[in-house]
């Protein structure tokens, strides 16, 4: 088993490409999934932040600043 004839190449360059591939769309599908959820919780965080400005200003009081920063991750 020294030698490999190029048609044991070829399979195995073969599987090797198929793993690969496989590998990349599991990842691309992860990847799409794990971005919709971060849209999600940015969407959520946002409108947090804009409620509570929003609520101060008629109360004539200062906003909370946790719910402040909240706009930070959404900005990034």
């Amino acid at each position: 088993m020294l030698f490999i004839n190029n048609e044991e190449k070829r399979k195995i360059r073969e599987e090797r490409l198929a793993s690969s591939k496989l590998a990349h769309y599991k990842n691309k599908k992860l990847l799409k999934i794990l971005g919709f959820v971060f849209l999600i919780i940015g969407i959520i965080l946002a409108l947090f932040t804009f409620i509570n400005i929003g609520l101060s200003f008629n109360s004539a009081s200062m906003p909370n600043f946790f719910m402040m920063f909240l706009i930070v991750p959404v900005l990034f």
